[in-house]
């Protein structure tokens, strides 16, 4: 993968390094928020943001959760989505979820 990618694909490896750390079979509302919080709009290259942590396996994907799919496909395509729309739509349906 280049090193020249959208911030917001930079935020869903991210997401997918701390989910498969963490042990849960999708990646989650709070794997891509605390994906938001690191140091993602760098200009360090994808293979180092996931440093030998992650070694794609076939038939063991990691999906997203259905929470997350619900808050964000009415937005449109993900990968291009400008990080501030992700994290509201995200921080929103999390205060939904605990309503």
């Amino acid at each position: 993968m280049p090193s020249e990618v959208a911030p917001a694909v930079r935020v869903f490896v991210t997401a997918l390094v701390l989910a498969r750390r963490s042990g849960p079979s999708e990646i989650g509302i709070e794997h891509i928020l605390a994906a938001l919080g690191t140091s993602i709009g760098s200009n360090e290259p994808i293979a180092a943001l996931i440093a030998e942590r992650y070694v794609p396996v076939p038939k063991q994907d990691t999906p997203l959760a259905p929470d997350v799919i619900a808050a964000l496909e009415p937005l449109g395509e993900i990968f291009a989505m400008p990080l501030d729309v992700l994290r509201w739509a995200l921080v929103s349906a999390k205060h939904q979820g605990e309503r």
